[in-house]
């Protein structure tokens, strides 16, 4: 391309487009976008947000299967991430969460400052629109006074003129305030503000849907919609990045970005740039750009003839993600869902393309972040923690895995969520009306890696996130699984619930439930940590300015930089990522880095 940019960005996803729509605001720079799916502005499976569990699993997504997983009875998992302008934005389920206060402090404790709550905050609130919560909106559980604060301090948490529409729905099934009455019953109250930096408890979940048209709130028409005309902002899709043109500094030993190879509908581009590179292709797709640039194992790039030019093992490792398990109750027939039948009918699936508005429209859902203290008892938990800890003294971790442990070991008994129920309403299975409750661990303890497993740039990456290896993990859903039962079998709920059906009543031995657990667990999609944000000698991949070591001007800005998983769904911290990393790019191009209090090689 003859274009010389200013800024090259792999990736038009959730962080890629935010990036480039705050770096185009300089009208002195331009900025290169390339996207390896299409643009699909008009597209219902997209912008319906009731297809969201429809869109995932078609095309405009990359379609990544992890190998079979040793603990999971060798069962092999889809992985699904975005591939089309906008990223996972444009397939997720639209959650908009943030985590705890304690989450984000946790990744500055591994040795990145300026990475806490406190410095992430601004960024939370310059992505967003939030509206707050309607009467109609608000859970049981919830006083008048809890309303009255949660008014006054929407100022201080919330944002007020960001390109997100953060929104709640309007649509509430009954079975989900009678989860939530029962939830209640058992100890885990309701939380009226979670987004304040105490992310548990039981909350109505605030969703990216544009509360006009009822349409998904992505990237795209959020962070593009008022930039698409931007004469410095130029946008590339359906062009697939092959690597990064590095060039090295004799002098210091270190490397320059100097461009991007990419190939689109066949023929081959080289885009230069005069000052930065940013690889914003997610946890999934980032490690294997970096590792056909030359920068990885030195081992692993030697056997597939790829030189390399840093050798950096730990890119692609630190793998992490949300595993969660379904459970199914049958109903009464005279149980209350919305308007006497089933929330959404699959009968109703034909006409979801163009219907935006009422009954069937939007997913709906509450989300309970728990202290795990609440899900089990004392003497479980001991025992748990006891077998982790000895678990954990016999196996052959990294550094960094050493660090986190000694993190995640410390917060399990402090107010950060372990364990999510999802209290997703009422199906028809079977033609019997059915409650769906769905859990998830939310700090794993497995770690896994992707890396590549061809110098063919369109081979998909091997992806093994060794999930269940550390059986805490399993522990954890295992106790979750029973804890939802029991949330069945408490009033409102109780009076409702015929019984079990997934999983059926016979399983009740730990032996059984354990393999129930393995046979059916699936991803919250939440992939994070494969170029590690954390010291380089503990085996971090990217500094605290987000650059990656032994370069001059290659960063990562996605969510492979999380270092640490946080117990809430990722879009949100994505998108503060991507707002704060826009400030460092910014700053350092005029000279003024520590104004943000970040750190800097």
């Amino acid at each position: 391309m003859s274009i010389p940019f200013d800024y090259l960005i792999i990736g038009g996803g959730t962080a890629g487009l935010a990036l480039a729509a705050r770096l185009s605001e300089d009208s002195n720079c331009k900025v290169g976008v390339i996207e390896a799916g299409p643009y699909l502005p008009d597209e219902p499976l997209i912008n319906t947000p009731a297809n969201c569990t429809i869109v995932r699993e078609g095309i405009y997504n990359w379609q990544i299967v992890t190998t079979p997983q040793q603990f999971g009875n060798n069962r092999s998992i889809n992985l699904p991430c975005g591939k089309v302008l906008g990223g996972s934005s444009a397939i997720n389920m639209m959650a908009y969460l943030r985590g705890s206060k304690a989450d984000y402090d946790n990744w500055e404790a591994l040795g990145n400052p300026g990475w806490n709550w406190t410095n992430l905050l601004p960024y939370f609130k310059k992505s967003e629109t939030a509206f707050t919560q309607r009467a109609q909106d608000i859970f049981p559980g919830v006083s008048p006074s809890d309303v009255k604060q949660m008014e006054e301090l929407s100022k201080e948490y919330r944002g007020s003129d960001g390109p997100l529409m953060v929104t709640y729905n309007s649509v509430h099934n009954p079975l989900v305030h009678a989860s939530v009455k029962a939830l209640n019953a058992l100890g885990i109250p309701t939380n009226i503000a979670p987004e304040y930096g105490t992310a548990t408890g039981v909350f109505n979940t605030p969703r990216t849907v544009d509360q006009v048209t009822q349409k998904r709130c992505y990237a795209v028409p959020a962070y593009l919609g008022e930039v698409n005309g931007r004469a410095n902002l130029f946008i590339v899709t359906e062009a697939h990045a092959t690597r990064v043109i590095l060039s090295e500094d004799t002098a210091s030993g270190t490397f320059f970005a100097t461009g991007v190879e990419f190939i689109s509908r066949g023929d081959t581009f080289l885009a230069h740039t005069s000052k930065e590179v940013i690889l914003s292709a997610g946890a999934l797709q980032t490690p294997k750009v970096l590792e056909l640039s030359g920068i990885g194992n030195k081992g692993l790039l030697s056997s597939h003839g790829i030189r390399c030019l840093i050798d950096l093992p730990q890119v692609g490792e630190n793998y992490q993600d949300h595993l969660g398990v379904t459970s199914m109750f049958e109903l009464k027939p005279e149980a209350d869902t919305v308007t006497g039948k089933p929330f959404f009918d699959i009968s109703d699936v034909d006409i979801l393309p163009t219907k935006h508005s009422g009954e069937g429209t939007v997913y709906v859902k509450t989300f309970n972040s728990s202290t795990f203290i609440k899900v089990a008892s004392a003497s479980a938990i001991a025992s748990m923690l006891e077998k982790l800890d000895k678990d954990f003294a016999s196996s052959n971790s990294t550094p960094l895995q050493k660090a986190q442990f000694e993190v995640y070991r410390s917060s399990i008994d402090s107010d950060i969520g372990t364990g999510e129920v999802v209290a997703i309403g009422a199906r028809s299975i079977d033609g019997k009306p059915c409650m769906i409750l769905s859990m998830a661990i939310q700090h794993p303890y497995s770690r896994g890696h992707v890396h590549i497993q061809s110098a063919n740039p369109f081979v998909k990456p091997n992806a093994n996130p060794h999930f269940l290896e550390s059986s805490f993990d399993l522990d954890v859903l295992c106790t979750l699984t029973r804890f939802v039962r029991t949330v069945a079998e408490t009033e409102p709920l109780k009076s409702i619930v015929l019984g079990p059906m997934i999983p059926p009543p016979s399983i009740e031995s730990e032996e059984d439930l354990r393999n129930f657990v393995k046979n059916t667990f699936t991803t919250y999609f939440h992939s994070i940590g494969t170029a590690a944000m954390a010291p380089r000698e503990l085996g971090g991949v990217v500094d605290p300015s987000l650059l990656v070591y032994g370069t001059h001007n290659l960063r990562v800005v996605d969510a492979s930089i999380i270092p640490l998983h946080v117990a809430t769904h990722i879009q949100a911290t994505v998108y503060a990522i991507a707002e704060k990393a826009s400030e460092i790019v910014t700053l350092v191009s005029t000279c003024i880095i520590s104004a943000i209090g970040c750190g800097y090689h």
